[in-house]
């Protein structure tokens, strides 16, 4: 719910100075108990986790193993081609493509086409179908892998290759397989978690074939069809904005009234007061002005700090000043009192595990700190909230703002529907933190950003992880390549390495300079700069070209990279919870997202970034 899970943690590291195990003694001196037992630990760790640094012990480790059996035992507990199938999918899940197609390769060498067991045979396909995608030029292959993974695998594992198969061959642009491959899913699995999704794919499928008739059937019932689907309600958004997209507003009026009625709150980042937004914006045009201000106020109201509360904001405040200026000013007075902020004095802090886990934190030991918390049953999804605000509240005492931020960010969703006001303000600022703050102010001041528009994306890029590595590879807190940040170093006089981009102070540096750098290039609409960050420059001034009369909100819609969508969506949703927490001031004069993409009047009374 909410605000999405912070970027995964990185592999388990060995311990510095680790050697390889001693062997393990002779087949006389251990149980077969024990060396089976010594076994399946570590081959566990050799095929759930070979691209880890623990992946070579593991592997001599089970190696030793089953030189301590006999050798009957040794025979039966060999590696069996099911448990090679699950090293190359972990392989593949950490981007060793490579690793991963030699180890399937091996796999279809040692068992044969013609006596594979069912099993094999499906996860054989549906593994070379994810491998083949990996690389544009080897898509045309992995439909095939999938179009074949559909006849060899049954129930679930048909399904999702039904599924996948659709998705490869829209992709390729073959729209008509495509829609075949999700009406069959459709079909055959109408109540499977993945139906609703072939719905909406396979309307615009559909819509790319040219059957605005077929797009239209599929997605204006689908409340009806699926109404407990997890993307129901996007599939009505669809619909809307395809009409809003031909100018049809009143169109539009019919799905987002139903979407209201399905689910008339979201929490979900992306969706968070979109169809009330939108029906303001909709019933607006049609002249109904006083329900579209209602709208845009009940926005404010209901979606604290959200992406659509800072556009209905925009909009109220244009429409009228006085009236945004009051809703603003009564978010500050909360008709129930808020909760104090959250203590750290709970029953399993006073356990022996509670204890050491408190005392580790004194010493600044943060990972062993964590297994403590979770011993005492501070962590994990059966904890109480109380209990893991309680952990949130130590972690940014002591300064450990990735794992504070993760509890609220990932774990707790209670905090999302209430204003920074009271008690709730700790917990806002657990999930909004400024690590880092005299770089932070120093390069933002330097580049003329706002400093909390390089927290919004240091926050969304990197989780505030200065050495995370992303699979591009981009290094650091504001994520860059190495060839980016070669190009923007030179700018500041940096010379640029691996080590340096997850350096703090460098990272900042270089953000706050590339910010400034795409904000100039869009001087009405500053925000542009952020889908630039994601996608780069050329994509915005591509889709700028294809739609130049979009207003802002429209624009961030219809931008085609969902990734980038949702991008833009979450780095204004933190640039008005930073503006709102650190800069109240600011936020009071500004906090909502600008309007306008090319009308400078317009945009200079409502832009933010």
């Amino acid at each position: 719910r909410g605000e999405g899970a912070p970027p995964p943690p990185r592999s388990p590291v060995a311990p510095s100075g680790a050697t390889a195990p001693r062997p393990l003694p002779s087949p006389g001196l251990v149980s077969p108990a024990a060396a089976e037992e010594a076994l399946g630990l570590a081959r566990r760790v050799a095929l759930e986790q070979p691209a880890s640094a623990l992946a070579k012990t593991a592997l001599a480790l089970e190696q030793a193993a089953l030189d301590a059996l006999p050798a009957d035992r040794r025979a039966a507990l060999a590696r069996r081609p099911e448990d090679e199938l699950t090293r190359a999918a972990a392989l593949l899940e950490a981007s060793r493509v490579s690793d991963a197609e030699a180890a399937l390769a091996a796999v279809e060498a040692s068992v044969p086409a013609t006596g594979r067991p069912a099993d094999v045979a499906c996860r054989l396909t549906t593994l070379r179908g994810k491998l083949l995608g990996r690389r544009k030029q080897t898509r045309e292959g992995a439909a095939d892998a999938w179009g074949e993974a559909v006849s060899r695998c049954q129930g679930e594992a048909h399904l999702t290759a039904l599924f996948q198969a659709g998705n490869t061959s829209a992709t390729l642009g073959r729209q008509a397989d495509a829609l075949r491959f999700y009406e069959q899913l459709e079909r055959e699995g109408p109540t499977h978690r993945l139906a609703d999704d072939a719905r909406i794919k396979g309307a615009l499928a559909a819509l790319a074939l040219g059957d605005e008739a077929r797009f239209t059937s599929l997605l204006e019932r689908i409340d009806a069809v699926y109404p407990d689907g997890d993307l129901t309600t996007d599939g009505l958004f669809r619909l809307a904005l395809h009409r809003i997209g031909k100018g049809d507003w009143s169109g539009a009026v019919a799905p987002l009234e139903a979407s209201r009625r399905l689910r008339p709150r979201e929490h979900e980042y992306w969706s968070a007061g979109r169809a009330s937004y939108f029906l303001a914006r909709a019933v607006a045009t049609s002249g109904d002005q006083a329900r579209a201000l209602s709208l845009y106020e009940e926005v404010m109201r209901e979606q604290p700090l959200s992406y659509y509360m800072a556009l209905a904001h925009a909009r109220l405040a244009e429409a009228d000043p006085a009236r945004a200026d009051a809703v603003r000013q009564s978010l500050d007075r909360p008709a129930v009192a808020p909760p104090p902020p959250p203590g750290v004095d709970v029953p399993p802090l006073h356990t022996p595990a509670g204890g050491r886990a408190v005392e580790l934190l004194r010493q600044g030991e943060v990972d062993l700190a964590r297994g403590e918390f979770a011993a005492a049953g501070l962590l994990g999804s059966g904890a109480p909230a109380e209990f893991q605000w309680a952990v949130a509240q130590l972690y940014g005492s002591a300064g450990a703002a990735v794992l504070a931020h993760s509890i609220p960010r990932g774990k707790v969703s209670d905090w999302l529907d209430r204003y920074p006001i009271g008690g709730w303000r700790s917990r806002w600022e657990l999930a909004y933190p400024r690590p880092y703050l005299p770089d932070v102010e120093r390069e933002a001041k330097k580049s003329g950003i706002p400093t909390s528009l390089a927290y919004a994306i240091m926050r969304e890029e990197s989780a505030f992880d200065p050495v995370v590595v992303s699979s591009a590879p981009a290094y650091g807190l504001m994520q860059f390549t190495l060839d980016t940040g070669k190009n923007i170093g030179k700018k500041l006089g940096l010379t640029i390495s691996e080590t340096a981009l997850k350096t703090p102070a460098v990272s900042i540096a270089l953000g706050c300079r590339y910010l400034a750098d795409l904000r100039a290039r869009h001087p009405v609409s500053p925000a542009l700069a952020i889908p630039s960050y994601n996608a780069g420059p050329g994509a915005t001034s591509r889709w700028l070209t294809q739609r130049p009369h979009d207003d802002f909100d429209l624009f961030v819609e219809r931008i085609p990279y969902e990734e980038t969508r949702n991008y833009t969506k979450r780095v204004l949703k933190s640039f008005a919870a930073y503006l709102y927490l650190y800069e109240p001031e600011a936020f009071r004069g500004q906090g909502r997202v600008a309007i306008s993409i090319g009308d400078p009047d317009r945009a200079a009374n409502t832009t933010v970034v």
